[in-house]
């Protein structure tokens, strides 16, 4: 399959979010900070030529080097869809048809990001022109992660007060879909090895919990400490013995 010089950048950002996974994996291998864990990628462009339904590009890409479902740390992101979910949750004659008139009217007024309210009874499972991704809660039909057929993101969020339906529009190009997700793994690893560089100085642990530490229990931290390579074992043990009479 020949790919253009755009689709071949999409793969290029692809395979750097999966370099950032390996590297957040190495710095952080139990999740203490963030809960990724994302299925093996497809690896195969043939397993998405035989699919009916024609995917966007910048999401193929996602399942071809980064990864065929699973958890990812965002909550609205919480279960990826996995190519058999992806058969099971879409229809091909829906996603081949115009998109809801409020899909249509977003894309119409130029902006970045827009959220509209519906009518409470709107089907999620059944909306022409766009393809479901996402599930959470997993199997619940309260939210949908959806793609247009432009690469364009859709979330819609069941509310039950008051009675209406929530959707929340993103406008992405394809190649900027994937380099949000790219964007969102520097930015944490960025975070974890600033803390773990202070966790190597003779800084007190205890004021870096505080102060770095933010939402990470003193046991998270705990095993944090102990099983990230990128603490010397003579610091670890320094840091335990501290933040255990802490």
């Amino acid at each position: 399959m020949h790919l253009t010089a755009h689709q071949t950048a999409m793969i290029e950002v692809a395979r750097e979010i999966r370099f950032a996974l390996d590297r957040l994996k190495y710095l952080d291998p139990d999740g203490m900070f963030l809960a990724i864990d994302l299925n093996p990628p497809l690896g195969s462009m043939a397993i998405l030529k035989a699919l009916e339904i024609q995917l966007p590009f910048a999401y193929a890409a996602f399942l071809l080097e980064v990864g065929n479902g699973g958890c990812w740390d965002c909550a609205e992101r919480d279960c990826w869809m996995t190519i058999d979910e992806i058969i099971q949750h879409n229809s091909t004659q829906l996603w081949h048809q115009s998109p809801p008139d409020f899909v249509s009217q977003f894309l119409s007024t130029g902006k970045q990001s827009d959220a509209v309210e519906l009518p409470y009874l709107l089907k999620i499972n059944a909306l022409t022109g766009l393809l479901r991704i996402g599930l959470y809660p997993p199997e619940q039909e309260t939210y949908g992660l959806f793609l247009t057929q432009e690469g364009h993101e859709v979330k819609i969020q069941l509310c039950f007060q008051p009675l209406l339906t929530y959707v929340v529009m993103d406008r992405y190009t394809p190649r900027q879909w994937l380099q949000m997700h790219l964007n969102f793994l520097n930015n944490e690893i960025y975070e974890i090895e600033k803390s773990i560089s202070i966790l190597n100085s003779q800084q007190s642990p205890y004021l870096l919990f505080k102060g770095y530490f933010m939402g990470l229990s003193e046991a998270r931290l705990k095993l944090f400490i102990e099983n990230c390579p990128a603490i010397v074992l003579e610091r670890k043990r320094e840091l335990l013995d501290e933040i255990w009479w802490t």
